[in-house]
């Protein structure tokens, strides 16, 4: 199954969740490399592409939550070794 990457080149964004939405005129998207014009695609079309940059912009803000998540992890690591004994035992 192909990726297909969406990308919007206007300003505006169509309210795509409505089947009624209607496009500015002169807005168009490329998907894999293909420039359509939005006001041609079908509601379902313009569904598709909405449920698409929401998924997207959920995935961005879960990277950056595992940014976050890291850093506080290896803060924790560092605390850890500084509170470690400086000559630990041998175990047998």
């Amino acid at each position: 199954m192909a990726k297909a990457k969406a990308k919007t080149t206007a300003a505006a964004d169509a309210d795509s969740t409505q089947s009624n939405a209607t496009a500015v005129p002169g807005q168009t998207v490329t998907i894999n490399g293909k420039a359509y014009a939005l006001a041609s695609l079908s509601p379902q079309a313009r569904t598709l592409m909405r449920n698409i940059e929401l998924t997207d912009a959920r995935l961005r803000d879960l990277k950056q939550q595992v940014a976050m998540i890291q850093v506080a992890r290896d803060a924790y690591g560092q605390a850890l070794v500084s509170v470690l004994p400086t000559d630990p035992q041998k175990l047998s």
